[in-house]
């Protein structure tokens, strides 16, 4: 039986859709998901996306549904979804479960000023001053140590891997596929786009292998 109301599964995270690219984001509020600008439609709760009928069409939830999650569990067509609701709420589901919570833009900032109002010693100050480029220096170091130094090579072809042409997912796969038999650095393949987490799901399936 589809499920009527919802409850976001973190009481200020929002959901951000952009139904052109069938791009889904997660951010950890409502103000950080509408800095996107436009051609995004943010929600805060599965409930104000079921209610979108006029802007959200069930085709949109099935390929919004299916760009998120691994290929086993994707939609074969738009009847596999019960009805919009219900389709909503597994959307909503897949999203908490397989995408990560963006950074709020303003949050380092504010960490900073608050470093910064912390009076150092003299013989602290050098310290002091280098922590916060030390930390986002960190931060925006993509490049998970898993992966560090690891060649990436596809074992399955683009048609192979039944990904929607033009996904992310897709393209993901394409990078590393296009690299041949000789693979890829997993930093080489960050550096031209690729995530993370298409590299968990491509082991998962089978789809890459790791050197």
């Amino acid at each position: 039986m589809a499920k009527e109301t919802f409850q976001p599964y973190k009481s200020d995270v929002a959901l951000a859709l952009m139904l052109t690219r069938d791009k889904v984001r997660l951010f950890p509020n409502e103000r950080a998901a509408r800095n996107l600008g436009n051609g995004w439609l943010t929600y805060r709760s599965a409930d104000d996306l079921a209610r979108d009928y006029v802007r959200v069409s069930v085709d949109d939830i099935f390929e919004l549904h299916n760009a998120i999650v691994p290929p086993k569990d994707r939609w074969k067509k738009t009847s596999d979804i019960s009805t919009r609701v219900e389709g909503v709420w597994q959307l909503w589901d897949a999203a908490f479960k397989y995408l990560p919570i963006q950074k709020d833009p303003d949050m380092p900032k504010k960490k900073v000023v608050e470093e910064e109002e912390v009076k150092p010693t003299k013989k602290g100050k050098k310290a002091a001053a280098a922590a916060p480029v030390e930390e986002k220096e960190k931060r925006e170091r993509r490049p998970t140590p898993v992966y560090d130094g690891k060649k990436l090579v596809a074992k399955v072809t683009l048609e192979e891997s039944g990904r929607r042409e033009g996904s992310e997912a897709y393209n993901a796969l394409a990078i590393i596929v296009g690299a041949g038999k000789k693979g890829i650095r997993y930093e080489d393949y960050v550096t031209k786009g690729g995530g993370l987490k298409y590299v968990t799901w491509s082991l998962d399936n089978d789809h890459i292998s790791i050197l």
